[in-house]
């Protein structure tokens, strides 16, 4: 899929940030203590509760060829969703206010072409993995879910997701997409550096 890999590599210097970013080298370390791993997750069980909506906003518009893939997309996140809430997380906790921008933002998608957004499913799941399945961790409280986006179901979704973003990019404006993608990156960035300051609050 050489577009997808053209497009990635266009926005390598903000893509590749991901990878060597603080919060993540010190858990792959194990210097993460468990209470602040602990309010992350509970932020992302907040933005995955988002991203199931904006998925179902694909499927809504989705050609029928597309529909498999993005509910089978939408399983595998509620799926995900079922096995924080089981991490005795606090969810009474608030969104924090980095949470809210990435999930306006993955609003504002729906009102824009299905083809940016299925672009953009891609890049967002991407670019998360990238830096994600860096860590090879022995943490119990991760090791089933990097377990799971290992798996072989979980890597044929993936291949399918990508497939769907390279049928459609060149649907989408460059004008249109370099920012889009940006966008979603610097909000995965920020999303880690809100990782950062629970883990300061924590060591405070």
């Amino acid at each position: 899929m050489q577009r997808l890999s053209v497009l990635r590599q266009n926005h390598w210097d903000s893509w590749s940030k991901l990878q060597s970013q603080p919060f993540l080298r010190l858990l792959r370390q194990g210097k993460v203590p468990s209470d602040a791993l602990r309010r992350w997750m509970a932020q992302d069980f907040y933005f995955l509760e988002g991203l199931v909506r904006f998925q179902a906003s694909l499927l809504q518009r989705a050609p029928r060829p597309d529909r498999m893939v993005l509910a089978q997309a939408i399983v595998m996140s509620v799926e995900d969703l079922d096995w924080l809430s089981a991490q005795d997380l606090d969810l009474s906790q608030p969104r924090h206010t980095t949470t809210e921008a990435y999930l306006e933002f993955l609003g504002g998608l729906e009102a824009r072409s299905y083809e940016l957004g299925s672009v953009l499913h891609w890049v967002l799941r991407r670019s998360f993995l990238d830096a994600w399945l860096t860590l090879k961790t022995e943490n119990d409280l991760l090791f089933e879910l990097s377990q799971r986006w290992s798996a072989p179901e979980f890597k044929a979704l993936e291949h399918d997701i990508a497939g769907m973003a390279d049928c459609y990019i060149q649907k989408v404006p460059p004008e249109e997409l370099a920012p889009a993608v940006e966008g979603i990156v610097a909000h995965e960035l920020a999303f880690w550096k809100m990782a950062e300051e629970f883990l300061n609050r924590e060591q405070s």
